[in-house]
């Protein structure tokens, strides 16, 4: 997932903690 497709809250996916979270949000894909 890249920075287009977060809201705007400054995270990015190039942090290990933040697409951890993400791919929990995304329901498990990592990638959305």
């Amino acid at each position: 997932m890249t920075e287009k497709g977060l809201p705007k809250t400054g995270l990015r996916d190039d942090s290990g903690g933040v697409r951890e979270a993400w791919r929990r949000a995304c329901g498990g894909q990592g990638q959305a």
